[in-house]
């Protein structure tokens, strides 16, 4: 089963970022008259839409929906989505804690779902944000599990080189700091594509503060 995102049909009334009471009646509507096993997919989606919206009924709507979905569907692979995504919510509205415990709990449930997901760098990278000891020891081993062969893209190396400069530099190895900001900025740098046939995927958006990060620590 693919995922119901990538089909190209005008499938509005769980894309849109539209979350007005019409909107919701009308979600509500079509979802109990959806196929039971395309139900958790639906949500997501939807959830996902009012957050790239970015308004705060929206960002509502989206938790609501996506609690909703881990509840009521606790075996469907969405699951390990649907607590990332409430990740990134927590982390956009200053709750690093909530953030943790959802990309925490997205990376456990990967494995038994199969389902790779974002959290294996999303988990070190907000416990580094954090700035305590036993956080980013933490980090590290979590970093130290990642295998190179599943950065496939350049977006996931220069993400994982960031974070084991950042690991570096709190430790005094200024070396190993300078070493992994060269990599990242490489990887900042890299204009071809992973894939040939997905040109535009997988090649770092890099932030400026980031860049600006990388390449003081690259100098030293």
């Amino acid at each position: 089963m693919g995922d119901l995102s990538c089909r190209s049909v005008a499938d509005d009334w769980f894309r849109s970022s539209d979350w007005s009471a019409n909107a919701q009646e009308e979600f509500e509507r079509r979802l109990g008259r959806a196929r039971a096993f395309n139900r958790p997919q639906y949500l997501r989606i939807k959830a996902l839409a009012l957050i790239e919206h970015g308004g705060k009924p929206q960002a509502a709507g989206a938790r609501q929906l996506l609690v909703r979905l881990i509840e009521t569907y606790p075996e469907s692979l969405d699951v390990v989505l649907a607590h990332e995504h409430l990740g990134e919510l927590d982390a956009r509205e200053g709750r690093p804690r909530e953030a943790v415990a959802h990309f925490r709990a997205a990376l456990q449930l990967s494995p038994k779902r199969n389902v790779c997901g974002d959290a294996a760098l999303r988990l070190p990278e907000t416990l580094i944000e954090q700035g305590n000891d036993d956080q980013r020891a933490e980090a590290s081993r979590l970093l130290d599990a990642i295998a190179e062969a599943d950065l496939v893209f350049a977006s996931q190396r220069f993400r994982y080189a960031v974070a084991r400069a950042r690991l570096a530099q709190a430790s005094g190895y200024e070396a190993e700091a300078k070493a992994y900001a060269e990599n990242a900025l490489t990887e900042a740098a890299r204009d071809t594509p992973d894939f040939p046939r997905h040109p535009t995927v997988g090649l770092v958006k890099a932030d400026r503060k980031v860049l600006k990060e990388m390449r003081k620590l690259a100098r030293r």
